[in-house]
């Protein structure tokens, strides 16, 4: 139903992005049918299969898609490209830290570039706790995401690693809300660029996340 919505939204947004960006020769596919995705009561998400490609899903399903489709799709076509971008750039994503990182210069990539509003996964919790959550999170910055399959250690430290992933990034605990690890990185970048006015996502897109480090 959605096909030439959908292949116009990628084709728009690639073009928008290609200028600013490494992204020449990036594939996109479209499915339903990834592990975790789309995002929860958001009909749409995607995730990077290699530094040549990017699968987009999309909720067949979900409520509305005709109408958030302009809106929300071509953010995650922009997100994704800068993912690939920064991958082919040699970035890192192994640690807590350089992940949360990533997440928020994807982010400020796309608003930039779109004009569109902060996602949810950005703004998890109000900016008043954002130093609590910050100060939570510091002793984490290190933690190995590799290490959950790690031989050398127990299977309970493993565990642990996989628990801290979850709680932070994807499903939230108790006491940490969805998505607390994204919104930390969001608001990072966004007082990383307060203090460096003039720098913009696109610009940072090579730069190692140590150079953000509180």
């Amino acid at each position: 139903t959605y096909d030439a919505t959908i292949r116009q939204l990628i084709e728009d947004t690639y073009a928008q992005v290609e200028p600013l960006l490494d992204v020449d020769g990036v594939a996109f596919a479209v499915s339903f049918e990834i592990y975790g995705l789309p995002i929860a009561d958001y009909g749409i998400g995607y995730s990077m299969a290699d530094a040549d490609t990017v699968v987009i899903a999309v909720d067949p399903l979900f409520t509305g898609l005709g109408e958030v489709l302009p809106e929300r799709l071509p953010v995650m076509v922009a997100s994704a490209l800068y993912d690939i971008a920064r991958t082919r750039g040699g970035a890192s994503s192994e640690t807590f830290f350089e992940t949360m990182v990533w997440s928020g210069l994807a982010d400020h990539f796309a608003e930039e570039v779109l004009g569109s509003s902060t996602p949810p996964w950005a703004n998890a919790f109000p900016v008043e706790r954002t130093g609590e959550f910050m100060e939570r999170a510091q002793p984490l910055f290190d933690t190995r995401w590799s290490d959950q399959w790690n031989p050398e250690l127990s299977s309970t430290e493993n565990m642990a690693v996989g628990r801290i992933l979850d709680d932070w990034f994807s499903v939230g605990s108790a006491d940490i809300p969805l998505w607390a690890g994204s919104t930390l990185g969001y608001r990072l970048i966004e007082s990383y660029q307060t203090e460096n006015p003039g720098q913009t996502a696109a610009d940072l897109v090579n730069t190692p996340a140590s150079v953000f480090r509180p």
